[in-house]
């Protein structure tokens, strides 16, 4: 039985996964030298998850899937100075950028549906 990736791609399969496994270090690392993960653990206290900036406990229960939860906690925490209107440039800009993300997105979906992309990656 023949190997499962042509020999020509082992190349580009080794790429690939250097690749994300580079990407997947920097970001981590990135986190833990600017330190995001040491201010996510002061957050943690007595069991509850707080919000930057306050002593007030973040909600922690949105769809019942204990992991999922957690996940779209840490996104709160994570958004929480846009969310907050802390700081107005900061809010402002995430809003601009929404719209500018948005209108992509709705050009990709109109893209994906057109006819003349059926049976394409895009589609």
């Amino acid at each position: 039985m023949g190997s499962p990736i042509p020999p020509r791609r082992w190349p580009v399969s080794l790429g690939f996964l250097f690749f994300s496994y580079y990407s997947m270090s920097y970001i981590i690392g990135n986190g833990a030298r600017n330190g995001y993960f040491d201010i996510n653990k002061t957050l943690d206290r007595d069991g509850l998850r707080l919000l930057p900036g306050s002593l007030e406990p973040s909600p922690t229960r949105f769809t019942g899937i204990e992991s999922l939860d957690f996940v779209l906690v840490d996104f709160i925490r994570f958004f929480w100075a846009i969310i907050s209107v802390d700081h107005p440039s900061l809010t402002i800009f995430s809003l601009y950028m929404t719209g500018q993300v948005l209108g992509l997105n709705v050009l990709m979906a109109i893209e994906g549906v057109r006819a003349g992309n059926a049976g394409t990656l895009i589609a």
